[in-house]
């Protein structure tokens, strides 16, 4: 009977975490958090694998692949854009890659109904995610609210952190933003 019970939930935790993206299993939610002894807000926006946080006035994005990877190295898309690559900042645990700078990461994501993310494991194949954006403009704003982030672009780190990314190349001719996207991006929009 315990082997029964055992194999019934086995089976009910493999069909939750291959659920479809658009399932309530991939909604995006907030999590706030104050640190006490300094009074420092702090607020995620999260949907297994992505996560964003704000932070003492600053975006973090980043992506949980759930296994040790080999390289820094990121390829990522939003929904039918171009293909992107990155050299990312690796989680102490070498699970997750952090997007540098995360700014415009963040507007994209808020813009985006999906991502597409792929890395190296270590020792193994490549690993893709894919994420779910709907629900995420919501989830971050919130947190953007709670925590003190800039959205709108006009903060002079913002712009600076934006320029940078649409400069750089990626072997690729285009960039994740183009001078439009900056544009729009800086306006809010």
């Amino acid at each position: 009977m315990v082997y029964l019970q055992a194999l019934v939930l086995l089976i009910a935790l493999t069909l939750i975490s291959t659920a479809a993206p658009g399932s309530a299993i991939a909604a995006w939610r907030t999590e706030t958090k104050v640190d006490e002894l300094l009074d420092e807000k702090e607020a995620y926006a999260r949907s297994y694998p992505m996560t964003v946080r704000c932070k003492k006035g600053e975006w973090e994005a980043y992506i949980n692949f759930g296994a040790v990877l080999d390289s820094q190295n990121l390829i990522f898309r939003f929904d039918d854009g171009p293909v992107y690559e990155d050299w990312a900042d690796r989680s102490t645990d070498y699970r997750a890659l952090f997007f540098k700078p995360a700014f415009p990461v963040v507007i994209k994501a808020m813009q985006s109904t999906s991502l597409k993310a792929r890395a190296r494991e270590y020792l193994g194949g490549d690993i893709t995610r894919t994420v779910n954006l709907a629900g995420s403009a919501e989830a971050i704003r919130e947190a953007a609210t709670f925590a003190g982030c800039d959205l709108s672009g006009r903060s002079a780190r913002t712009k600076s952190t934006v320029g940078i990314y649409c400069r750089r190349d990626m072997d690729n001719p285009k960039n994740i933003c183009s001078i439009q996207e900056v544009k729009d991006i800086l306006a809010g929009n």
